[in-house]
């Protein structure tokens, strides 16, 4: 008696479901689908009845690569696009119904025509093949610059063409035909064709990178002129102050110094020394003593002297 008392408690509460914010589901009866919940705690006679869950979150399908051979398009005169064979990557995503007064026999009716809505292989062996061949159709009609050059009206078209046939639109079949679309990710263009579109592209940032170069070059050079323009000019009224100031300390002209040092000197060696002091004027030695640079300069000079120093 017991046994029977735990094993009714055991099924009661195996039939006790709580189906999350972002699922539906469809209730079986003897593997027949009989009706909808929705999002709650909801209960099932186990085993005779069973729940199928659908989630309304965005469903991916990823599709395997299409190859598409384009058209051939003369624009104008000048303009001509031969064909090319072309890989386009794409997904494909959808939602089941959710809402609405027609939720319950949408759902009820893609689960008699793709099973259990959670097995990947269900949905991709309804929605592949007809997708791509949409791609196929579509893409094929166009030139490979208009590809290309418009993804998003691509994958409008393609859609569209999902359409053309509702008996073999797999979107109406499984009742989402209002809630999906298809994704462009990428064309991948023929490398011998990509390379020869890369080219002037590539051209084209290196005539400019140039550009650039040679203007920063120019500005560049343009600043150290300047700066040393201004330096040359300042070391120049430096220089002209220090001789001014100079000649005002000893009062005399250079030619003048000149040749009273020459006659010192020589006056000074008829001795038997081979090395000369020679006191210089208390006005140079004030002089050089403000400016220590001139000073040792000076100085180096003198020391080159054969048998003479300072």
């Amino acid at each position: 008696m017991v046994i029977i008392i735990f094993l009714a408690i055991g099924i009661l509460g195996y039939g006790f479901h709580i189906l999350g914010p972002n699922e539906r589901g469809i209730v079986l009866t003897l593997g027949k689908p009989k009706r909808m919940v929705k999002p709650g705690l909801t209960y099932i006679f186990w085993p005779f009845q069973k729940i199928i869950r659908f989630t309304t979150e965005l469903v991916e399908i990823k599709l395997p690569d299409t190859v598409v051979i384009t058209a051939e398009k003369k624009i104008s005169a000048k303009e001509a696009y031969g064909p090319a064979k072309l890989t386009i990557k794409a997904s494909f995503f959808f939602r089941w119904p959710k809402e609405g007064p027609t939720a319950e026999a949408d759902l009820i009716t893609a689960l008699d025509v793709i099973g259990d809505p959670n097995n990947t292989k269900n949905l991709t062996d309804l929605f592949e093949e007809p997708i791509r061949e949409a791609i196929r159709t579509v893409a094929g009609k166009k030139s490979w610059r208009e590809l290309t050059q418009e993804e998003k009206i691509l994958a409008k078209e393609i859609a569209g063409q999902l359409g053309d046939e509702p008996d073999k639109d797999p979107t109406k079949i499984a009742r989402i035909e209002d809630n999906f679309k298809v994704v462009i990710h990428e064309i991948v263009l023929p490398k011998e064709l990509e390379d020869a579109l890369l080219t002037p592209e590539i051209t084209r940032i290196n005539n400019i990178a140039t550009v650039s170069k040679a203007t920063a070059d120019a500005k560049a050079t343009g600043i150290t002129a300047e700066a040393t323009k201004k330096k040359t000019i300042t070391e120049t009224e430096g220089i002209a102050k220090a001789r001014k100031e100079l000649f005002e300390a000893i009062g005399k002209e250079p030619e003048d110094i000149q040749k009273e040092i020459l006659l010192s000197l020589r006056e000074m060696a008829q001795g038997p020394s081979n090395t000369i002091l020679y006191q210089l004027p208390p006005e140079l030695t004030e002089f050089l003593a403000k400016y220590p640079s001139i000073a040792g300069k000076a100085k180096k000079v003198f020391s080159k002297g054969k048998g003479t120093t300072a």
